[in-house]
């Protein structure tokens, strides 16, 4: 038997409201011996509001010297399974010295490193809120010269 459309629709947006986390939590992915371990990161406010501002905050240790790190980033969005989002402007590597506003040959030296609280805007999305709406992971890799250096899954709900 195939559901009408609409009764389809109803029966995801019941298991979206569903959740049983309203609330950002992160994971390390690597092991304790990689060169770049998270210790704590705060994105305000939670859930994300969009269309709004978000302001994120956080530190890490670095336990070797890093020249030249890059981000890349996975994000997935939760519609009874995980799906895989395209990449912003088909961009999903950054450049973690800009980020963090350093020079752009910028080296990680051993030691803590914090990032200060950067505030962005986002904009209302062209989509309906229901598809924009839910929870994310974004699965954050942190690179140098190609190597896995440090890696944090990030566990966020969007609100519209």
């Amino acid at each position: 038997m195939v559901l009408p459309l609409s009764i389809t629709l109803l029966v995801i947006h019941l298991f979206h409201q569903i959740r049983t986390s309203n609330s950002l939590s992160w994971k390390v992915c690597n092991d304790n011996d990689s060169p770049i371990i998270l210790n704590n990161i705060s994105i305000q406010p939670d859930p994300i509001k969009i269309p709004g501002k978000i302001s994120i905050a956080g530190s890490f240790y670095v336990n070797k010297s890093i020249s030249l790190p890059k981000i890349e980033v996975e994000v997935l969005k939760k519609l009874l399974f995980w799906w895989k989002l395209p990449c912003i402007n088909a961009k999903c590597t950054y450049d973690l010295c800009e980020l963090l506003h350093l020079e752009s040959s910028c080296v990680l030296n051993t030691g803590y490193l914090n990032f200060p609280q950067t505030t962005f805007d986002i904009p209302q999305s062209p989509l309906l809120s229901f598809w924009t709406a839910g929870e994310y992971n974004a699965k954050v890799h942190l690179k140098s010269n190609e190597v896995n250096v440090g890696c944090f899954d990030l566990y966020f709900d969007v609100e519209t």
